[in-house]
């Protein structure tokens, strides 16, 4: 590997970082789920899992990940309100 490539892979790494990507999910996807989530505070975290999985935006995620993400989101926006 040489060191512009290495340089290249760290760049993006941050660059990730710095869009507050969650887990498995890119600054996108994460940005959008929050809004799934908040919008849909009343449904369960294994609801919105399901709502979410069936857009094509997050198919490679885990519906086990979406439904602990939504937990976690939902416990976050109790919190922060």
């Amino acid at each position: 590997m040489k060191k512009s490539e290495l340089r290249q892979i760290i760049r993006e790494e941050v660059q990730r970082l710095k869009e507050g990507s969650i887990g498995v999910m890119d600054g996108d996807q994460s940005d959008v789920f929050s809004a799934l989530v908040r919008r849909n505070k009343n449904k369960s975290a294994k609801q919105i899992a399901k709502i979410a999985k069936k857009d094509d935006f997050f198919e490679e995620i885990d519906i086990r990940d979406l439904e602990n993400y939504a937990e976690e989101m939902k416990n976050f926006f109790d919190v922060v309100g």
